[in-house]
């Protein structure tokens, strides 16, 4: 229940408040969402003078969880998913996240945004944002006054101003980005990092020659044993050596592959897992 617990835990506190759980109850549509605080508290056996001012702990939240039996199922999964839109909305974005938005909007690689690829974005996660809200939108970025906009400048613009609304969407138009590139380019940093995460799929930071030759069977790139230890630079005697991500990286570089669909499915099938993983734990 931990990632629940920082879900409910909306003001960031370490502790669930009894109107934060409440609330989360009231979200489910469960039963409990329409009780008294003394009514929760005493199902974990706790008492407090002022029970709607008590706080629950971690431990004293799994308990409750654990006494109404809390089920980890769809709507669950989707409050989670709304709090970590909320609070990646509500975080300043970093260097990373700025690139990552900056070269999705960049359809044309020209190293700048530029009005026509603004007008797209904001058609694209469905915000209706007129040509003219755009050119407004692009004066107030526009620092140099030069008619389009750099990364830095976008970047301080984004840390003034922030992304409001429309976060799923946003996400996906740039996951959408992230696709149009690894198909252009094989060699796209994030696509081969996401690769190698989910080929590794006992989660050792190195993957093995059997966990390599699985990705292949599955998005039928067709490559053999001896195929792989020749690119990897390897003799058939050091099969069972693990393989770092710097080696993967120069593999990718010898055999090429990413950007098929095929390697897409893979990539998001070990993501939803290592999610479902994380959950467990």
């Amino acid at each position: 229940y931990g990632d629940l617990f920082r879900a409910v835990d909306i003001d960031d506190s370490g502790f669930v408040d009894m109107d934060e759980l409440l609330c989360f109850g009231k979200a489910l549509g469960a039963h409990w969402g329409d009780w008294k605080a003394a009514a929760c508290l005493e199902l974990i056996d706790i008492e407090r003078e002022k029970p709607e001012e008590a706080q629950l702990s971690l431990d004293h939240f799994c308990a409750f969880c654990a006494q109404i039996d809390v089920q980890m199922d769809e709507r669950v999964h989707e409050f989670i998913a709304a709090s970590r839109r909320r609070r990646a909305a509500l975080s300043e974005p970093d260097d990373a996240r700025v690139a990552d938005i900056f070269r999705t909007l960049d359809l044309d690689d020209s190293g700048y945004i530029e009005l026509e690829e603004l007008v797209h974005f904001g058609r694209s996660i469905g915000i209706g944002w007129t040509e003219a809200a755009c050119q407004a939108l692009l004066g107030k970025m526009d620092r140099a006054d030069d008619g389009r906009i750099s990364e830095p400048e976008l970047g301080c613009f984004l840390r003034e101003v922030g992304i409001h609304g429309a976060y799923a969407e946003v996400d996906a138009f740039l996951e959408a980005g992230r696709r149009r590139r690894a198909r252009s380019d094989p060699r796209d940093p994030w696509q081969v990092r996401s690769a190698f995460n989910a080929i590794d799929i006992d989660d050792s930071g190195r993957i093995e020659l059997a966990e390599l030759l699985h990705f292949s069977n599955t998005v039928g790139a067709g490559w053999t044993q001896p195929a792989c230890l020749k690119a990897l630079g390897r003799e058939p005697s050091q099969k069972d050596q693990p393989i770092s991500f710097a080696e993967f990286e120069r593999f990718i570089d010898v055999v090429g592959l990413l950007g098929s669909d095929e390697v897409q499915a893979f990539i998001e099938a070990g993501a939803t897992r290592r999610e479902l993983v994380a959950e467990l734990e």
